[in-house]
């Protein structure tokens, strides 16, 4: 098995999800409802989680519930990467 090199995975994915809300920057309210925000950060990477994944070249995960340890997750290399 190829050793992983989770800095370098978490940088790229990050890099991605910020790609997601580039245009909306500008446009966040400094009194949003935090769990407003919330919701509308989890909504936009759930609608674009598989297009990150294939981007990167990972094989994204399906969101298994409410009730798990990861919101998102993905395979690299045959090993399961979970993000909350």
């Amino acid at each position: 098995m190829t050793k992983l090199n989770y800095k370098d995975i978490s940088i790229r994915i990050e890099e991605q999800l910020e790609k997601l809300f580039e245009e909306l920057r500008s446009g966040i309210s400094a009194r949003e409802d935090s769990r407003a925000f919330g919701a509308m950060i989890e909504k936009r990477i759930t609608e674009n989680w598989k297009d990150v994944c294939k981007k990167l070249k990972y094989k994204p995960i399906d969101i298994p519930g409410r009730r798990t340890i990861s919101d998102f997750a993905c395979e690299i290399k045959g090993t399961l990467w979970g993000l909350t």
